[in-house]
């Protein structure tokens, strides 16, 4: 049982890194629309 747990945890771990990666560049992204989108107007 433990071990089946501890996986289960390194996978978690793996994918809420991948998870903040991909905000991260997410909210570059946004950041660039909005300072092109204040620059048209």
């Amino acid at each position: 049982m433990t071990n089946t747990n501890k996986t289960n945890d390194n996978k978690l771990e793996v994918g809420m890194g991948h998870l903040s990666v991909y905000s991260q560049q997410v909210f570059k992204g946004y950041e660039e629309l909005v300072k092109q989108s204040q620059e048209q107007l």
